[in-house]
């Protein structure tokens, strides 16, 4: 840490509790419970604002410090990227885990205090009204308390790791929930409802799209962990 890089990209606390529940509550597929103990109780984690205090929370946890709040807020968001070190390499890092608490849209508060119109919130447009309010800045950034925590990567990867733990690949890969994925997969099977979600011209087609559609509706909340 210098007078130039103050902000930290963290690894995962050792005391971050991850707790998968689908064993006991099947209905819970995909859900995860993230805290730490407090005596014998599962709190919530630090929130972001708790987490960027000073002196750090996470002292000894940091991967790299680096030379901008708003890069770094957007890092968390997309998941992944590459730091640029002084030497000129470069070290990748990918997601590891969150903090457990939910997304809230830097975005759609910006267009609620009226400082910036829908149009303008873009991440360039957002970034650009960072640097004319650096006074507000922490301000914004700690009303979303979700917090990412990073992984340094194989600096030799073809790109990004995805969910399913490969690299993904440019302009063809996209993100997909599990969720959707598996109600897709019920329409395809010869066991299944066999119907393309695609084709609505016909009942079974509609059907499946509808299953879908009600899949994608329970996985954006989970989706807004990565998109303002």
């Amino acid at each position: 840490r210098t007078s130039r890089y103050q902000h930290a990209l963290y690894g995962v606390p050792q005391d971050l509790l991850v707790i998968d529940l689908s064993s006991v509550y099947p209905d819970l597929k995909h859900k995860r419970l993230r805290g730490r103990l407090e005596g014998n109780r599962v709190v919530p984690y630090l929130s972001r604002g708790d987490i960027e205090q000073d002196p750090p929370p996470l002292k000894g946890l940091e991967i790299a410090w680096v030379d901008s709040a708003v890069e770094l807020f957007f890092l968390h968001i997309q998941g992944s990227g590459q730091v640029q070190l002084e030497n000129g390499e470069r070290i990748r890092v990918g997601y590891a885990e969150q903090n457990g608490h939910p997304f809230r849209s830097v975005a759609r508060l910006l267009i609620q205090r009226r400082e910036l119109p829908a149009e303008r919130t873009t991440m360039q447009g957002m970034k650009d009204w960072a640097r004319r309010h650096p006074g507000k800045v922490k301000q914004f950034m700690n009303a979303n308390p979700s917090f990412v925590f990073f992984r340094e990567l194989p600096g030799d990867l073809p790109g990004p790791i995805g969910t399913l733990g490969v690299p993904l690949t440019s302009e063809r890969s996209i993100a997909v929930d599990p969720r959707v994925i598996a109600a897709m997969s019920s329409c395809l099977g010869a066991d299944g409802d066999y119907a393309n979600p695609s084709s609505v011209n016909h009942v079974y087609g509609r059907e499946a799209s509808a299953r879908v559609e009600r899949a994608r509706a329970d996985a954006r909340p989970a989706a807004e962990l990565r998109h303002v």
